[in-house]
């Protein structure tokens, strides 16, 4: 009885040895994919005027972006958008300086441009007026994070 385990045994080993080295040894590996990961991961030295530009530019495309290409666009930046009315403004809002420069334009009916200002170390804000027809109803502010933004800036 024991000889026929001893048997059994050395022709099992084998078997599960060949068994576990073909697991895992045909896994495909996409280099091009890995290659852009980290490219896009690389450290990235920016001047706060090439911040100012791309937040810009994140800010005009995502204005022109609709549907799935808006929410892809939104969740690669990780962008976070409010509309704020104007009767929704507060004084005490992060944003209260900005919306009152907005506000003060529509008031004496000057053009109020979109923009990007620096919110804080951490963030940005792209804000633009929220024009469905004629009348300007509010402003729409998008904070783009500036992490997210250098990231995946693309020289």
């Amino acid at each position: 009885m024991i000889t026929s385990f001893i048997n059994f045994r050395n022709a099992i080993l084998p078997v599960i040895f060949l068994f576990f080295c073909s697991c895992g040894g045909n896994q495909q590996v996409d280099r091009a994919a890995i290659k852009k990961e980290m490219k896009r991961r690389e450290i990235k030295r920016m001047t706060p005027s090439q911040i100012q530009l791309e937040g810009e530019r994140i800010g005009q495309t995502l204005l022109s972006l609709t549907g799935d290409s808006l929410l892809s666009f939104m969740e690669l930046y990780q962008l976070k958008s409010d509309t704020i009315i104007w009767n929704q403004i507060t004084k005490d809002s992060t944003l209260s300086s900005i919306l009152e420069v907005y506000s003060f334009a529509k008031e004496e009916g000057l053009p109020m441009p979109s923009g990007i200002q620096s919110a804080n170390e951490k963030n940005l804000f792209y804000c633009s007026p929220l024009k469905p027809d004629t009348t300007t109803l509010g402003v729409l502010v998008t904070t783009i994070p500036r992490k997210e933004l250098i990231i995946n800036f693309e020289e």
